[in-house]
């Protein structure tokens, strides 16, 4: 069977990992859709060149 390897590779991340740390909420679908809608309801004369949603609480 497949072994996910850990996205994180520094020492302390991993122990946090290892003690059932909690990693933080996750960006919900909802989360992604009301940032589209707010990007496609901009006004014409502007321009969105790029967006990155992440969430506050993370481990990377």
């Amino acid at each position: 069977m497949y072994k996910r390897q850990p996205l994180q590779s520094r020492p302390e991340v991993l122990a946090a990992l290892a003690d059932g740390f909690d990693p933080g909420t996750p960006l919900r679908p909802e989360d992604v859709a009301g940032t589209i809608v707010h990007v496609v309801t901009r006004p014409r004369h502007m321009a969105v060149g790029e967006v990155l949603l992440r969430p506050t609480e993370q481990l990377q």
